[in-house]
């Protein structure tokens, strides 16, 4: 739940900024087909970008790596490879309690709106089912008694009240036609996803509102070329303004406003070289793959994740042995102990150091090399006032012989820099993600493995 609430909004950050971009170059361009491409292509990216931060559980801030031999149970040595992740980061106490109710939330609304959805796919089906299909057309155009709506497509199928049909329906079908070759339905259903996820944020539903007039500005655009005098053309959409929309999934005749789409159709083409403004998108879209993919964001992720009450609940006591196999340092009561602080603790030889510390300490358990057991472990200990390492506490495990090997190397760190607070040293929490991962082993390794 949580996790999915801050996806959706690394997912409405690039909507916003992509969109922004691709309006700003492409605005009201007569290339129909290229500004199309490039709102799904938000689409699609702002939908897989935000994943990055989130990709193994915990903040990929750095990877170093340092080979070390173990034992296994049969004797063969191995080479396990422990990869070092750390985030440092200050945390409200508010934090799980407002991630748990704005979860909710959030998850409630999304419901809500993909409810909205199937529900009006459910219907559009009921609807094209009821229908009789004409006469020559294959099953692609389906006649309907009521008037009610206004002719639509939806997956590939045409629906058209009777009358429409017993009159002069030409260009309503090489319009619907243009829809369902083009699949425009298809489209829908990603911008529907989209929307659920960020139903709260407007920058996805107006992206969703413009491709809907794009498609249907080639929708006219293919009736045009087909021959259907224009006028006459216009003067039938005027008139179907009146009926009424089935649902917003549906591509139908009279979506969009009829005034934007009567001046695209009388406006002159735009230059070829306005094309070139598209190129535009490939420095956003840089910019925004380098924030999602910064270990400052995923550091920021991973703080949350292991503090925020989503990836599991962390207590003021230590955390009991029953958990992870490790029996944790007692609490520290004699002072008080800071969430944040104005200055840091800092390790000797800063953050490098304390990577090249991790890598050259850490030993990959035999036992858990053996198992093929790998993953991060997350460890919040407190740095205190003198720099010495106090209490320990285990976030997130990953099993008995990884968390045992994660809480050695953190009772191993020699003294800090402790934090300060106005100017004085306090003690303070300090939280270091520690993600094991063991190494293929290379040919020569296995050659002698079988040799053995």
């Amino acid at each position: 739940m949580g996790v999915l609430w801050l996806y959706s909004l690394g997912v409405c950050v690039c909507v916003t900024v992509l969109y922004t971009v691709a309006r700003i170059a492409l605005g009201n361009t007569s290339f129909l087909r290229l500004r199309r491409f490039v709102l799904l292509a938000v689409c699609v990216v702002s939908l897989l970008l935000p994943v990055v931060p989130f990709i193994g559980g915990s903040p990929h801030l750095s990877h170093l790596s340092h080979r070390k031999a173990s034992e296994t149970a049969d004797g063969v040595v191995e080479a396990g490879i422990p990869t070092v992740e750390r985030a440092e980061y200050r945390v409200s106490p508010l934090l799980p309690a407002t991630f748990f109710v704005g979860g909710w939330i959030y998850l409630l609304g999304a419901i809500g709106v993909g409810a909205y959805f199937v529900y009006g796919s459910i219907r559009l089906h009921r609807y094209l089912r009821d229908g009789e299909e004409a006469e020559g057309t294959d099953g692609r155009v389906v006649v309907v008694d009521t008037d009610e709506y206004a002719p639509f497509s939806w997956g590939g199928r045409i629906a058209i009240s009777a009358t429409d049909y017993a009159d002069d329906c030409g260009a309503i079908l090489i319009h619907e036609d243009a829809h369902m070759r083009q699949y425009h339905w298809i489209d829908s259903m990603l911008m529907a996803l989209l929307c659920a996820l960020t139903w709260y944020w407007p920058s996805a539903w107006l992206m969703r509102r413009e491709l809907r007039e794009v498609h249907e500005y080639e929708a006219d655009r293919a009736v045009i070329e087909s021959g259907v005098v224009m006028a006459d053309y216009q003067m039938m959409l005027i008139k179907k303004t009146a009926g009424s929309r089935f649902q917003s999934l549906a591509s139908s005749l009279n979506h969009s406003s009829l005034k934007k789409r009567i001046t695209m159709m009388m406006s002159k083409p735009t230059k070829g070289t306005a094309r070139l403004r598209a190129l535009a998108m490939v420095p956003a879209v840089a910019i925004v793959a380098a924030v999602m993919c910064s270990s400052s964001l995923s550091a920021q992720v991973g703080s949350i994740l292991a503090v925020g009450g989503i990836s599991g609940k962390v207590t003021n006591s230590a955390v009991s042995g029953e958990n992870s196999g490790v029996k944790i340092s007692s609490s520290d009561k004699k002072e008080k102990v800071y969430e944040a602080v104005e200055e840091n603790p800092v390790f000797p030889g800063g953050t490098m150091g304390l990577y090249d510390y991790l890598s050259k300490t850490i030993i990959y358990p035999p036992k858990a090399a053996e198992a093929g057991v790998q993953g991060t472990v997350s460890v919040r200990f407190v740095v205190k006032s003198d720099g010495s390492i106090g209490e320990v506490q285990m976030l997130r495990g990953k099993s008995p012989e990884l968390d045992a090997e994660a809480i050695r190397v953190v009772k191993s760190l020699p003294r800090f820099t402790p934090g300060r607070v106005g100017g004085k040293p306090v003690s303070v929490w300090y939280t270091l993600p520690i993600r094991f991962r063991l190494s293929s082993p290379t040919p020569e390794e296995d050659g002698e493995k079988k040799a053995k």
